[in-house]
């Protein structure tokens, strides 16, 4: 096998990586070299092989790239570690996969993260918002950003001035976070003024 990581052809590489990969009986090194090569062979190693720990998985997340990234975090399982790896470095479209992973172990430090980071993109608040653990301040910041997305559309296609859009835009807010807070009181810990304080200010 080792001789056959040598060979000029990928299709040969790309066949032995996906002989190998779902084995946990594969040679170590095989699967560290196949999980360096070109990114359609490596991401069949780093989709499924469960002998790359998170340590080693934390590190790929760091250095490859958004392909890659999204690749890594399909797996099933997804470790908390992996999983705030990819919230602090990875792409938009490694975040998306992670957060849509249910099998993913995303702390909540690494939901605020990615909230941070991409909380504008639809696509990513749409599936956040789909969580049942999403937390309660997670969610308020994603409202905030969806009526800032809103004010801006409007005012920049003059359907109101920029004024009038930003006072309907908080008022929507706020009236959200009531209904959020109101819902959720007692869930972790926060009562519904501490967060409605936040939209405020």
């Amino acid at each position: 096998m080792i001789t056959l990581l040598d060979d000029p052809s990928p299709l040969v590489r790309r066949a032995l990586a996906e002989a190998l990969a779902a084995s946990p009986d594969a040679p170590r090194a095989v699967i560290h070299a196949l999980a360096s090569d070109h990114r359609d062979i490596a991401a069949v190693v780093l989709a499924r092989s469960p002998l790359l720990i998170d340590a080693e998985l934390v590190d790929l997340v760091a250095t490859c790239d958004g392909a890659l990234q999204a690749t890594i975090a399909t797996r099933a399982p997804l470790g908390r570690a992996v999983a705030a790896a990819i919230a602090e470095v990875g792409s938009a479209e490694a975040c998306l996969v992670a957060v849509e992973n249910p099998r993913a172990d995303v702390a909540p430090s690494s939901i605020a993260r990615i909230v941070d980071r991409f909380g504008h993109l639809g696509a990513i608040r749409e599936a956040l918002f789909a969580r049942p653990d999403l937390p309660l301040a997670a969610r308020q910041a994603l409202v905030r950003q969806l009526s800032r997305v809103l004010v801006d559309f409007v005012a920049d296609r003059n359907w109101l001035a920029r004024d009038h859009a930003e006072e309907v835009g908080r008022e929507a807010c706020e009236k959200a976070t009531v209904t959020i807070a109101t819902h959720h009181t007692g869930r972790d810990g926060r009562h519904w003024s501490v967060i409605c304080g936040q939209a405020v200010n």
